[in-house]
């Protein structure tokens, strides 16, 4: 790519986001309303942004509980963010977000955090696979060099410090239900995390545990339940946790399946209440990216959300659009 072509990718990409940032604001409010409309939380009259909406919502109320499965992948994972993406756009309702690795990181941070899919994105195009190497160093040296080396780890400080604050109770974005997934070095055994059942650890320690690849990232030693467990990347034991979205414990009655693992022996069985998504990923490493590797893998991603595969999501709702404003609420074209 020359000079004056990547000038022109670059603000293809900005006027892009543009549009992600302003929907993604709108989509905030709706997301809200309908978790009140369910009877979890009071309505309040903000939200409906004194436009008179709260029949429509109503109507739309659905015994569904959607939920998303994030799996692992490295930084292939970038691909959740488009699918992700493309489902807030189109105002598909997320109860449930299940992660592993890569997509524990992304869950986190959207559901637990608060970022919107607009913020993780933007990052994107300063983030380098050597900033996670240079991290996972950062944690096993003398404390005194680590100051030194953080200047080298990109966005991951700032990022983390967030993470500390978060927890699996205070969840944003319409999503009521956490799940992330590590894997026990000493039981060799996945262990499940979810807001149900969390076993008293802090989110941030589950969350990094789970994207902890070995080799790369230290393990976390913690005590479960008086048990001694030393947790690593949770795509060790459980790279795609369909059936801990389905569990009691997170209760997701329909699933989408966001699928950006490097290997997969055999995908999941497809129905009426789940959609599986397989970006293709081709070229893209787990461990290495090139400056425009992961806005490829957000694309890809996006991609995956096919105009069919949007109309079958809408059909888990009892109204498909409810969170559409009339044209003359929003200023858009009829």
């Amino acid at each position: 790519m020359n000079a004056d072509q990547d000038v022109v990718s670059r603000r293809v990409q900005v006027d892009l986001d543009a549009v992600g940032a302003l929907e993604d604001s709108q989509v905030v409010r709706g997301q809200r309303v309908l978790g009140r409309v369910r009877g979890r939380a009071p309505m309040r009259d903000d939200d409906l942004g004194g436009h008179g909406l709260a029949a429509s919502v109503i109507s739309g109320a659905s015994d569904a509980r959607v939920g998303i499965v994030l799996s692992g992948g490295g930084l292939r994972g970038a691909a959740h963010l488009g699918v992700l993406r493309r489902i807030v756009r189109h105002r598909i309702p997320i109860e449930v977000m299940v992660g592993v690795s890569a997509g524990a990181i992304i869950a986190a941070y959207y559901a637990a955090v608060g970022l919107t899919v607009h913020e993780m994105i933007g990052e994107a195009p300063v983030f380098r696979g050597r900033h996670l190497v240079m991290h996972g160093l950062t944690l096993r040296v003398h404390a005194a060099l680590r100051p030194y080396l953080r200047r080298f780890c990109g966005i991951i400080p700032e990022r983390l410090g967030q993470l500390e604050r978060a927890s699996f109770e205070s969840l944003h974005h319409g999503v009521e239900r956490l799940g992330i997934v590590c894997h026990d070095l000493i039981s060799n055994k996945p262990r499940y995390f979810s807001t149900a059942e969390h076993m008293g650890l802090p989110l941030a320690d589950v969350a990094r545990a789970s994207a902890a690849v070995p080799g790369v990232f230290p393990a976390k030693t913690v005590t479960v339940a008086g048990e001694r467990v030393r947790l690593v990347d949770g795509g060790v034991g459980d790279s795609l946790p369909i059936g801990f979205a389905r569990s009691p414990a997170l209760g997701a009655t329909h699933l989408i399946v966001s699928d950006c693992r490097f290997i997969v022996a055999s995908p999941p069985d497809g129905s009426e209440s789940l959609v599986y998504l397989r970006p293709d990923l081709d070229g893209i490493q787990p461990l290495r990216a090139p400056r425009t590797a992961l806005m490829k893998a957000i694309w890809r991603g996006e991609a995956a959300v096919t105009p069919e595969v949007v109309e079958h999501l809408r059909s888990w709702c009892a109204e498909p659009s409810p969170m559409v404003a009339p044209s003359h609420m929003t200023g858009a074209p009829a």
